[in-house]
């Protein structure tokens, strides 16, 4: 997220969806739909695809809302 300056990676560990951030602890995400997963602790997670690849992760918790972490090149 440009507006806050910072990152998330996402990857599969032991089969589950992770977000790894910089600050704080992993992150498991339990999925709800297709590219929409959700925590116990209410954060939702909603990836956007362009041509079939995930380019953004729009991430929303409590009164935040459609706050987007754009894919890095490269990545």
């Amino acid at each position: 997220s440009d507006e806050l300056d910072a990152s998330w990676n996402f990857s599969v560990r032991d089969g589950k969806l992770t977000a790894t951030r910089k600050w704080g602890e992993d992150i498991t995400l339990l999925p709800a739909s297709n590219d929409l997963f959700m925590t116990d602790r209410g954060l939702r997670v909603r990836f956007e695809r362009e041509n079939g690849q995930v380019a953004r992760a729009v991430v929303g918790a409590g009164r935040v809302r459609d706050l987007v972490f754009q894919r890095a090149e490269g990545k």
